[in-house]
């Protein structure tokens, strides 16, 4: 009966419970989809470092990632990439000789990474063909092909075909400078990436270090992420000489940013639905003061504070009840449709690109999330129902009853 009474309550006027309904259903659908819209971007972020730059898992010979000595060479590197063969949760590895040197044409000069890969295997570990936007891929130019990003090609006015001489130290110490050409330009979504990495084959490289089947660096991309600390602890213990480091190891704070942000978005729902909450609050105090002299004669006919306490919280938590499914029913539409389609954002597309992040984003959001939302929805209505509810069993019947 009391259900019921509560129920009635709530429609006695309509265009005002509509009207807060509404704004609770917003208010959800706001929270939920801007969680993931940075579940979203903090996904495509990870995606780019991990399956387009770093991988899953790298090994070096301990110390070489600290300064890039080239002379510091992996010492089984043949006993590592028939063990990755034989893995079933390494997706693609690829072997590299990496030297830091300057790129330099007639007119400028920089910084870089020389990369030297085996093309095949690097374009399954980091989807490098699928990046190029100018020229072929290590196909038309038979000595010292060089791959090379498009921001590094507009700071040094580099086009298909033209020359750059590459400088970097030998495994003697020595500087040794040779001359490249461009083959083709990539662009990917990290334009500081792009700046510094440049591509040539690895025997092309390995020859003019001075070095012979060697390897300073092995990526390894795996088919699920959730079998990182499993592969890395299994490398690891396979070969004790060399440093193993999963991506979380390498970029610690890429890691604390994706347990920074899936906080933020628990405590921005949070956060929204205790603003709601004051409104919720509001709307019930309007109610019960347009209804004291109605509460005051059911308490005076012999309804106790109990009842008509739970009647007040029966009130919020039906509008609640109400106003959440829709508010999650609306997320998650716009969440699937926009995750599948994405949003365009190209006219900011130099600023996400700057942040290593593309222009289109697509929403998404892990499932159990709408647990949580239920949860703290609940407690949400029964926090706002509580001052009013007070509020209403306060009131003296005599009183209540002759008040206009």
């Amino acid at each position: 009966m009391l259900p019921l009474i509560a129920w009635r309550n709530i429609w006695r006027n309509k265009l005002r419970s509509a009207v807060v309904m509404l704004a609770i259903a917003l208010g959800i659908w706001s929270g939920i989809f801007a969680s993931s819209l940075m579940q979203g971007v903090n996904k495509q972020r990870n995606d780019v470092i991990i399956k387009s730059q770093l991988s899953h898992i790298q090994i070096h010979a301990p110390g070489f990632d600290d300064n890039y000595e080239v002379d510091k060479i992996i010492s089984q590197p043949a006993s590592i990439t028939d063990k990755m063969k034989k893995m079933p949760e390494v997706e693609a590895f690829s072997g590299r000789v990496i030297s830091g040197g300057m790129a330099a044409t007639a007119s400028n000069g920089t910084g870089v990474l020389i990369n030297g890969i085996d093309p095949v295997q690097e374009d399954a570990t980091i989807g490098l063909m699928s990046k190029m936007v100018d020229g072929k891929y290590f196909e038309g130019i038979k000595r010292n092909p060089i791959l090379i990003g498009q921001d590094l090609a507009d700071k040094l006015n580099l086009k298909i075909r033209k020359k750059i001489i590459l400088s970097f130290p030998d495994t003697s110490g020595d500087i040794v400078s040779a001359n490249f050409k461009v083959v083709g330009i990539y662009k990917s979504t990290d334009t500081r990436f792009d700046g510094r990495n440049v591509y040539v084959r690895k025997e092309d490289l390995s020859k003019l270090l001075g070095m012979e089947n060697g390897l300073h660096e092995i990526a390894v991309l795996l088919k699920n992420d959730d079998d990182l600390g499993k592969v890395a602890g299994d490398l690891s213990a396979s070969f004790p000489k060399e440093k193993v480091q999963s991506w979380k190891q390498i970029l610690p704070g890429l890691d604390m940013a994706n347990k920074i942000a899936s906080r933020m978005n628990y405590l921005l729902l949070l956060i929204l639905l205790a603003a709601m909450s004051f409104g919720i609050v509001n709307t019930m105090l309007m109610a019960v003061l347009e209804r004291v002299r109605e509460i005051g004669m059911l308490m005076a006919v012999g309804m106790s504070k109990t009842r008509v306490f739970l009647m007040i919280m029966l009130e919020t938590c039906f509008l609640m009840m109400i106003a959440a499914p829709l508010g999650m029913l609306i997320a998650h539409l716009s969440i699937s449709y926009l995750g599948k389609y994405g949003i365009n954002m190209s006219q900011f597309e130099e600023g996400f690109n700057a942040a290593g992040i593309e222009s289109t984003i697509y929403p998404m959001l892990d499932p159990n999330f709408y647990f949580f939302v239920i949860g703290l929805v609940l407690v949400a209505a029964i926090l706002a129902s509580i001052y009013p509810a007070f509020k209403a069993i306060s009131l003296r019947p005599a009183e209540a009853i002759r008040k206009l």
